[in-house]
């Protein structure tokens, strides 16, 4: 049970801060937003703005998240 705690703290430790390498599936990514266009929200970004941004370069830069679901989110 603690080697196993200690291995996932290790692990966040190495990788805090730093940009993941990992293969980004941004069409499975944005499943979860376009599950949600239906709901009112005053927190969505304009189409234009998105590729005047160029976002999905910009969420792969900002992504520090540990899980899919988390990425979803």
């Amino acid at each position: 049970m603690f080697k196993n705690r200690n291995k996932i703290k290790k692990q966040l430790e190495k990788s805090f801060g730093k940009i993941k390498d990992e293969y980004f599936r941004l069409n499975l990514i944005r499943t979860y937003f376009d599950s949600q266009n239906d709901s009112p929200s005053k927190h969505k970004v304009e189409d234009n703005t998105i590729s005047d941004l160029d976002f999905d370069e910009l969420f792969m830069f900002l992504d520090r998240t540990t899980s899919k679901v988390g990425q979803q989110f």
